[in-house]
């Protein structure tokens, strides 16, 4: 006479068996947290800073005819404040995202962001002949730092009314 044998169930590892619960959940596991941390964000955005910072060459330099182009459409914009201007936007991720990773300390934050436009200077000055040094890039850089400063302490502030407030 032949006997009936269960199946056994197949064995799942610990890490998978939290993977398949964050999938059955709804979440996307580890992918999902990692593009919601703001260090994962500052460490992208670095690496995109450094290579802007510390190309040989101006970054700017095959972009020439879209600037001349937009200067003579609009004269009140000249090449200078092109350039402060991206500048600032340049540094204000830094602002935003340090104010995300360090918490209530915007001086602190504008002080590391003005130091490492100090030092991107110095390093274009020193190891870059074709880059020129800039007091105003520092200036620049430092602002855009601070409105994201300001932008990340907006955020919150929205965020949390939003969590305050009864739902209506």
């Amino acid at each position: 006479m032949e006997t009936l044998t269960a199946i056994p169930a197949p064995r799942v590892i610990p890490a998978k068996r939290e993977l398949v619960r964050a999938r059955a959940a709804g979440g996307g596991g580890h992918l999902r947290s990692l593009l919601h941390d703001p260090t994962f964000w500052l460490v992208c955005y670095l690496a995109a800073l450094a290579t802007v910072a510390f190309w040989p060459t101006p970054v700017d330099r095959d972009a020439k005819g879209l600037i001349d182009a937009t200067t003579e459409a609009a004269s009140w914009l000249s090449y200078a404040r092109i350039e402060f201007s991206a500048n600032i936007v340049m540094f204000m991720p830094l602002g935003f995202l340090l104010m995300k990773i360090r918490g209530g300390a915007p001086l602190t934050v504008v002080a590391i962001a003005c130091c490492a436009s100090l030092t991107m200077e110095i390093v274009q000055g020193a190891f870059f002949e074709a880059r020129t040094q800039s007091v105003m890039d520092v200036v620049a850089h430092t602002l855009g730092a601070s409105l994201g400063v300001q932008i990340a302490l907006l955020v919150d502030v929205v965020l949390r009314r939003r969590t305050l407030s009864p739902l209506v």
